[in-house]
Formats: C-alpha cells, structure tokens, sequence
C-alpha cells in the first residue's frame, strides 16, 4: 500500500487557490492549469507527446486523474513568479515580481 500523500496549500500574493497540490519526495507537485491561468498564464496540451506547456516552457509533469501536475518550482520560473515553501503550514507561497 502506498504511504498518504500530503496535500499542499497554494498561495498566490497571499490569496488561497481553492485547489491543492501534493507532496511527493520532498517536491511540491501543482495542478499546472490552476497555477498558471490564475495569473493569466498560456497553457497548451500536446496530446500526441503528453506534454505540457506554460508560457512556451516545457515542463516535467505527471498526470493524475486527468490533472497534469508540475514541480512548484519549474511553475514559478514558466510563470516569472517568487515560490516560498512553508513547512509548517505546508503551503507554497508565489508572489509576482516586480
């Protein structure tokens, strides 16, 4: 049986994601479509590749349940956005540079 899997809180300049992410071998893993579009990110589905792009960026992903899934830190640097990890609260904070 696999072990459980610890849900990640997404914060985006301090307002809350009504999704969550997932912690998996010390990387937070984000739903790529909610991150990006909530910060007017372009995402693009290449079926025949799987693979997934945010702003041109191809990025490592996993697909769970139809969701593509990506490392919070690869998100950050498609979408030229800060990433924190709070550890206590288990959430990923992004802020927009300036």
């Amino acid at each position: 049986m696999d072990k459980p899997v610890d849900k990640v809180s997404i914060e985006i300049n301090g307002k809350r994601l009504a999704v969550t992410g997932y912690l998996k071998d010390g990387v937070s893993w984000l739903p790529v479509r909610a991150v990006a579009e909530a910060v007017g990110g372009k995402v693009e589905w290449f079926a025949e590749t799987r693979q997934v792009q945010v702003n041109g960026h191809d990025l490592t992903e996993t697909i769970e349940g139809g969701v593509a899934y990506a490392p919070a830190r690869e998100l950050a640097a498609a979408l030229d956005l800060q990433v924190e990890w709070v550890g206590t609260t288990k959430t990923v904070k992004f802020m927009t540079m300036k």
